[in-house]
């Protein structure tokens, strides 16, 4: 009985160590990582000063070597070298980062649409990053373009925006529950949020998205609007429900979404609209509990929610955009105006099939780009800021001390585990 015991715990545990994916598939146990914290979004500069004070041997490291990894895959860099493959005095490395969100926190759902708020991690706001180096000249790099024939092409009509609003004031079980009692594993809408409230005599809130120049010629594609929350609770009624609720938007108060629930549940809402609906400014969002299915309580949670609209392209007076650009079918490459931006020397990238850095021109009061399109996606994301708000990296360290990680799935631990445990089972 203990050999079939043994056996069992042998195939068990080396069927689970060859079929599963971690994530850190992207790890090189042969290379040095130095990790450093992310605490919000943008562009990042990791200078001379701070990787040679923290003992990277830069004089050894030609720039095409150098890597990095966020978000469990290579980022692309931009390096300014002064042309000779090596940091040095004023040197530095720019990159894009995201701050920490729902983006891991996903994968611990049945069904990673589950998440409750995709805009508030479950654990921390702070994501580390990681550089290391190599012997490849092929590292992901963005691509400089110097091309300003902008007389040659027609700009786009539009871009696409996303707004959105994330909460973090209350954690909701989520749904498939009984009373106060949840499962240990992630149910659907589980996450942050705004503090329940409970509707029984109706209650509306008020929501405001900044929705400025949106476009609003033919071709422009309907808005798109993502609601998330939670029915909180499963108490006596007289209609045909105990909970209701409606998502409208709009001076009109255009229904989204209008529907009666029972018990506990998670309403994900996925719904386009009409442009008129969006005002040139702030437009209005309303989520609401109506008090018309006699319960006795209609307690409910708001989590996220966000709004992709066509917007004339224009950054309002900004510094800085982050949006999308759609492939221009009828043309090699897309050309970018943007006006109104509030730009002294900016910086452009652009994230598609090959990372882009364009030119980014002053042209008749506004600027002006040229970058391929996509081959693989329909759009691209393109951020662009002024190098004065670039963040510079303050802090970087070499992961477990070495600089190499552990490499956890040796087989000799599986053996060295195995083996003690024969020894215990045969005493």
């Amino acid at each position: 009985m203990k050999k079939f015991y043994f056996i069992i715990c042998f195939s068990f545990l080396t069927s689970f160590f060859y079929a599963q994916n971690f994530g850190n598939e992207w790890i090189n146990y042969n290379q040095k990582y130095f990790y450093f914290p992310i605490t919000k979004s943008g562009i990042h500069k990791l200078d001379f000063n701070l990787l040679n004070n923290s003992g990277i041997a830069l004089s050894s490291i030609k720039t095409e070597n150098f890597q990095l990894f966020g978000r469990d895959k290579e980022q692309p860099l931009y390096i300014v070298d002064g042309g000779d493959s090596y940091l040095d005095s004023g040197d530095y490395i720019l990159f894009y980062a995201d701050k920490n969100d729902g983006w891991l926190d996903s994968t611990l759902y049945e069904d990673s649409t589950w998440i409750g708020n995709p805009g508030y991690s479950l654990y921390n706001d702070t994501i580390n990053y990681f550089l290391s180096w190599n012997n490849s000249q092929t590292n992901l790099r963005f691509v400089e373009t110097f091309d300003s024939d902008f007389n040659s092409y027609v700009p786009l009509n539009f871009i696409l925006q996303k707004v959105e609003a994330s909460y973090n004031d209350f954690y909701n079980q989520g749904a498939n529950r009984t009373s106060y009692l949840s499962s240990s594993f992630f149910m659907p809408g589980e996450g942050f949020g705004l503090t329940e409230v409970n509707g029984t005599n109706g209650y509306t809130q008020n929501l405001t998205a900044s929705t400025k120049s949106p476009y609003l010629g033919t071709d422009a594609p309907a808005p798109i609007f993502h609601g998330l929350s939670t029915t909180n609770y499963n108490s006596d009624y007289t209609g045909t429900g105990n909970h209701h609720t409606r998502w409208t938007i709009g001076s009109s108060n255009y229904s989204l979404y209008d529907q009666i629930l029972f018990g506990y549940q998670f309403i994900n809402v996925n719904q386009t609209f009409p442009i008129s609906e969006l005002n040139n400014g702030n437009t209005t969002l309303k989520w609401s509990i109506i008090a018309d299915q006699g319960a006795t309580r209609d307690v409910q949670s708001l989590n996220y929610w966000s709004i992709i609209y066509p917007k004339t392209p224009t950054l309002s007076g900004a510094n800085s955009g982050d949006f999308i650009v759609l492939n221009d079918d009828n043309q090699s490459k897309i050309r970018l105006d943007l006006s109104s931006a509030n730009f002294n020397n900016p910086i452009m990238f652009v994230f598609g099939d090959t990372p882009q850095k364009p030119l980014l021109t002053s042209n008749n009061g506004g600027y002006s780009a040229l970058f391929q399109n996509s081959t693989s996606n329909s759009g691209q994301r393109v951020i662009i800021q002024n190098t004065n708000n670039v963040t510079s990296v303050s802090q970087i360290s070499p992961v477990n001390s070495s600089g190499y990680f552990t490499n956890l799935s040796n087989l000799s631990l599986i053996f060295l585990f195995l083996k003690k445990l024969h020894q215990s089972l045969s005493l």
